[in-house]
């Protein structure tokens, strides 16, 4: 879509007059996509209410949250996060003990080179997938410690933008990445963010539930 400014002389034709009008259709010179357009003010209001969507969805959690905080729910999460991490860790090590302790057998004989090296591969795998699941578990963990701390930049950007009554560019740079308008007048926004909300929303979870969500 392309801004266009308003000419009321074609406001009843319902095109020219819209501020938005698909950009498709005036570069081909009317020749591809439809002749399809929206006010600013709509979009606006659209951009706005989506916002105001999320700030209600934030602050609502957050309240969640601080009433969870000291409860047996949370510390049994952060129970089960700094368990995982030490399973983790000690399987690791157990496999590395065990790789060593093959190249010693290889070393003295008691293994030839073709049954070192299948063992040996298998060690390395087995060592490799460990190693990046504990690095998937302290990443988590981390992401925990955010939340509950509210060190969450989704978070710190709704509480920045809390309050705002109408919609501004200080506003729209602090959250919005894209605006996606289509035929239909519909009206979609893709906010910044995006992952660490979904960080605050998977653990918002856990702690309601107890428990940790697995993937």
């Amino acid at each position: 879509m392309r801004f266009v400014k308003g000419n009321n002389a074609l406001k009843d034709k319902n095109f020219y007059y819209t501020n938005y009008v698909c950009g498709g259709y005036l570069d081909s010179g009317y020749r591809n996509c439809s002749r399809h357009g929206i006010r600013y003010q709509d979009v606006v209001d659209a951009v706005f209410a989506a916002m105001q969507v999320q700030m209600e969805c934030a602050l609502n959690q957050e309240k969640m949250l601080l009433k969870l905080r000291g409860t047996a729910k949370e510390r049994n999460l952060i129970d089960q996060y700094v368990a995982r991490v030490n399973y983790l860790t000690q399987e690791l090590k157990k496999v590395n003990s065990r790789r060593e302790g093959l190249f010693e057998s290889f070393a003295e004989g008691v293994l030839d080179e073709a049954d070192y090296q299948y063992a040996k591969k298998a060690y390395d795998e087995e060592y490799d997938r460990l190693e990046k699941q504990l690095s998937e578990a302290k990443q988590r963990k981390k992401e925990l410690d955010g939340v509950l701390t509210a060190n969450n930049e989704w978070l710190q950007a709704m509480h920045e933008v809390q309050g705002s009554s109408e919609l501004d560019q200080g506003l729209v740079n602090a959250l919005v990445k894209k605006v996606l308008v289509y035929e239909d007048n519909r009206v979609e926004v893709e906010f910044k963010y995006k992952e660490q909300k979904e960080v605050f929303d998977r653990i918002f979870m856990e702690l309601k539930k107890g428990a940790v969500q697995n993937g």
